[in-house]
Order: structure tokens, then sequence, then C-alpha cells
């Protein structure tokens, strides 16, 4: 990756700030309503603005008075100055509208859309978000999360109208302009995966010591046999609440539901794949393809196969499910199922070759401006590697 991966890498983000990254300048401008804009005395919701031409008002400026991010209850009057969003066509047409004029053309960065009470920020959709497959609209982004959505990067493609109606995917990136007082919420949100600034942590000092004891007593009771690793897991986070290093609201928080329910189904079809007999069927055709050409081999194909679908589906689901079948096929070989194990396990923390395989892969997808090749072209080589590697050292470190 130092030497030739980082040069297979395109340089689509551009160094500017994050508003000409999304081309803002393109589609948010300034208008002013004249006397004769139809416009004036309508509420927004009902205005020709806003039905006819499906504006986005985001600011209105009346005198001393500032509206952001503007309800659809408020009356828009004469010499009104709004800043909205819309894509060319529409700001064309806004052009040959009778009562409105633009301001003089500025171009936006990101001290012209932020003020001192409203920031703008840069967020991923996270891969367990309830905004995946949703539009904006639909979740209510606006009410939900306090704050405004200028743009979206989605599939690696900026859109440039009907955002709201848009169905979003995991690692979509969205341009947000958000009141000082929601950053913190949104930056807590498993939604959302804020990427344009670091996140401040608020750690309880105080409660250093007896965090640290803790983990040293799960490690070490489970180490020594003392008691059974999930046993020691869970003293361990009842401690951590109950001595106030950790909160009831984020113990809850912190379990991500999806990853148990995936694993619980997962585990009980490898349960059912070890009872019904269909591990040894599996594990007695890839010995009759590939044990012939020995245990190497066999360790060889192990890492191979969950390499191909943890690229597609959780790692954690990929080794529960092979991981009957390495033991069946062990089993019926009458070797140690070590090195088979191992070659599930490396392999299903090694997604590479997709944006979807992994959660860090999606994370950088948006942000990062890649394709799905760039992921092709730079996981491949990696993959190839890891194989080859795996191939070799695996069976020196776990004997058969």
């Amino acid at each position: 990756m130092l030497t030739v991966g980082v040069r297979l890498i395109p340089e689509r983000r551009g160094e500017g700030d994050l508003s000409e990254n999304f081309s803002l300048s393109e589609y948010v401008t300034e208008i002013v309503l004249l006397p004769e804009a139809a416009s004036i005395g309508h509420k927004i919701r009902n205005s020709p603005l806003v039905k006819d031409l499906e504006i986005n008002i985001i600011e209105i400026r009346r005198g001393e008075e500032v509206f952001h991010q503007p309800s659809g209850e408020v009356v828009l009057l004469e010499d009104d100055i709004l800043r909205v969003r819309c894509d060319l066509e529409k700001i064309r047409a806004l052009q040959e509208r009778e009562g409105v004029s633009f301001k003089p053309q500025v171009k936006w960065a990101d001290e012209n859309v932020t003020t001192e009470d409203y920031k703008l920020i840069e967020a991923v959709i996270s891969l367990n978000s309830v905004i995946i497959g949703n539009s904006l609209q639909k979740i209510g982004f606006r009410e939900r999360f306090g704050a405004n959505v200028l743009a979206i990067r989605h599939h690696g493609k900026l859109l440039r109208e009907k955002i709201s109606d848009t169905p979003l995917s995991a690692g979509d990136v969205l341009l947000i302009e958000a009141h000082q007082d929601r950053l913190k919420s949104i930056k807590r949100s498993k939604d959302l995966i804020v990427v344009s600034e670091s996140n401040t942590v608020e750690f309880r000092r105080n409660k250093i010591i007896f965090s640290l004891l803790i983990v040293a007593g799960v490690v070490l009771s489970a180490g020594f046999g003392l008691a059974p690793i999930v046993v020691s897991a869970v003293s361990g986070a009842i401690l951590l609440i109950l001595l106030g290093c950790l909160t009831l609201e984020e113990a809850y928080e912190a379990i991500d539901w999806k990853i148990i329910f995936l694993l619980a189904g997962i585990l009980s079809l490898g349960v059912a794949l070890e009872k019904s007999g269909a591990a040894e069927i599996i594990s007695s055709q890839i010995v009759s393809s590939v044990g012939t050409l020995g245990l190497v081999a066999l360790v060889s194909a192990f890492y191979l196969l969950t390499s191909l679908l943890t690229e597609t589906m959780s790692n954690n689901a990929t080794a529960a499910l092979l991981a009957p079948i390495a033991i069946a096929t062990a089993a019926t070989l009458n070797v140690n199922p070590q090195p088979f194990l191992m070659a599930i396990t490396f392999a299903a923390s090694s997604s590479f070759i997709t944006p979807v395989g992994y959660q860090t892969n999606t994370m950088i997808y948006g942000p990062g401006q890649y394709k799905f090749t760039d992921f092709i072209k730079v996981g491949t080589p990696l993959n190839f590697i890891f194989w080859i590697l795996a191939t070799i050292l695996i069976p020196m470190f776990w004997s058969f």
C-alpha cells in the first residue's frame, strides 16, 4: 500500500472546503422578493416558488431578523432575502420569473454558509442507520436531527435535485448545516458518522482505575480458566454500570441489535448444518475435490472460500457458517481443525475488494469519493497477497 497500492487510488476529492467539494456554489443562491412577486403574502409551503419550482428555502433574512430553516408556515413578505437551494435549471427559471431578483453572485464557501451558531459538517450514513432505504423526507430528517441537508453524494454522484425524496444507502455522504446545539446529538447518533471533524469525547477520569481493574479482571479470569469468557465479560459489564463507569443508556446504545439477531440466526444455521449432516456432506465434497492435493491445499481452499463470501456478507456470519464445515472436514481426515478454523478467522477479517465488505470500507467510500472499481483495483491484489501468506504461514503456526 505504501509503494504500489497508494498509486492505484485516484485523488477525486478536492483540496477546497466542504462547499467546494460538494459544488455547493452551483445550486445555493440568494434571491430578493420584489413588490410584484407572486409569492408575497403566501406561506412558504403554498408559495409559487415552492409549489411551482420545488425550491427549498433554507433561510430568510428580513431586516435584522433571520429565519434559519424556516417552517412551511412562515409568510413571505416584500424585500425578503431568501437563501434557496435548487439545481441550475431552477435557477434559470428563477431568472425568468417576474418579481424575483438575484443578489450579486458570490462563491459559497464554508464561511458563507456557516454562522456563529450554525456549522457545516459532512456525515456518512452508517451501516445500521434507519435512513437506509428511506428518504430524508420520509424519516423527517429536519425534525429528527434539527438540521438541514444541503447536498448528498449518493453512489459516488452528487445529487442536485429532489434530494429529499431519494432512497439512501449506507455510505452516502450528507452535507449538513446544523446548529451548534445539535452537533453533539448528531455526533452521538448511530445513524450518522461525522467525518469532517473529530469527535470530542467526554471522559469520566475519576472512573479510570475502576475500568482498568474490571477489564484486567475479565481478561485474567478468562485467561486462567476461573470462569467462562462469557460469564467474565457479562460480569465485567454489570460492574461497569454498578460503579458508574457506564450509564444504562450508554450500555444499551452500545449493543448492536442487528448483529445480535444476525448471529443468532446464522449460529442456528451452523448448528442445523452440523445436526442435519449437511456439514459432513459439504466437507466430503471439499475433501474429495481438494483433499487429494494435501492439507495445506485445504487450508488454502477454506481461506479463499471465506474471503469470497465475506465480501458480500457479514464477517461474523461467514465465520459462523463455515466453522462447522471446517470442523467436519477435520473430523473426516482425523486431523486438528485449528488450521482450518484459523484460515476462516483470518479470511473473514480481510475484506478489501468491495465497499460493502466491511464497515470501514463503507465509511470511507463516500467521503473519499471512491468508485466500486477502486476497491476492486486495490483490494484484489491485497486479498491475493493475504491468501498466499495465509497458505504458507498458517500451517507453520498451527500444526495439523
